[in-house]
């Protein structure tokens, strides 16, 4: 009898370039974490398989510059 292995699917990290493995197939819109430098990212395309940035905007840091608009007054002043 024939032992078959399976194959696993391999991308790469898009921030740090290290290899990320999926043990079965990925699903579009599936997030996953990378083990290496801890950024999120999100499976955009199945063939080829591609990963890119989350857009987790749940994580703001304090140097987020689309912050700085968030108390600005937008009325006229006459």
């Amino acid at each position: 009898m024939a032992n078959r292995q399976r194959k696993a699917t391999v991308t790469w990290c898009v921030e740090c370039d290290s290899r990320i493995y999926f043990r079965t197939q990925p699903g579009l819109g599936q997030l996953v974490t990378c083990h290496e430098c801890g950024t999120k990212l999100e499976v955009v395309d199945i063939d080829p398989l591609e990963l890119y940035w989350t857009d987790d905007f749940d994580q703001k840091s304090d140097d987020d510059p689309y912050e700085v608009y968030d108390d600005y007054n937008y009325q006229e002043q006459y």
